[in-house]
């Protein structure tokens, strides 16, 4: 398993086959990192709350989920 991990490490490059759902409430903060990870995975879908993030995540189908804990319900 080392060897998977550093085959990948030094560019990061099994994030580039990711697809991202990234849910934040915070519309300045979610536009940060929405450019920061755009640069690093195939593809990012952003969401402004749990309701929209889980409409989002059936539609998408994501491989991995980044999510705000506190949000208005």
């Amino acid at each position: 398993m080392n060897s998977l991990l550093s085959e990948y490490e030094d560019e990061g490059k099994w994030l580039k086959g990711l697809r991202l759902l990234y849910v934040e409430d915070e519309e300045g903060i979610r536009e940060q990192l929405e450019q920061f990870l755009q640069r690093r995975v195939q593809r990012i879908v952003t969401a402004t709350n749990g309701q929209e993030g889980l409409e989002t995540f059936k539609q998408f189908k994501p491989d991995i989920v980044v999510t705000d804990l506190l949000m208005p319900a």
